[in-house]
């Protein structure tokens, strides 16, 4: 059995659809121009900037997690995701393969 979002989906018009799609990709992208600002919020600080509530901030972090990182706890935060270039490293950042924590050295 799907997940309510999907049974919403599936039953959408197009029309509510495109601008359900269209009201993410909105938040998306003003959470992102908020992080390349700031670099990390409370996900409180950014929903209030944003005005929008916490959990959609949170949801966009987490559907975006190449774009957007997210940190869970008593108070949760959003912080911008710096990508590798080719050809550098980024050895004080965790790995995805070592569970998201940073090996000692």
């Amino acid at each position: 059995m799907g997940s309510l979002e999907d049974w919403i989906r599936e039953h959408l018009s197009e029309p509510a659809e495109n601008l359900l799609h269209e009201a993410g990709s909105l938040l998306r992208l003003s959470l992102a121009a908020l992080l390349a600002e700031v670099k990390v919020a409370g996900v409180n600080q950014a929903a209030e900037q944003l005005q929008v509530t916490k959990e959609e901030v949170e949801n966009c972090a987490r559907q975006s997690p190449d774009k957007i990182g997210f940190l869970g706890g008593s108070e949760p935060a959003v912080f911008e995701r710096i990508s590798s270039r080719p050809g550098t490293t980024n050895s004080g950042a965790a790995s995805r393969e070592s569970g998201g924590i940073a090996p000692s050295r």
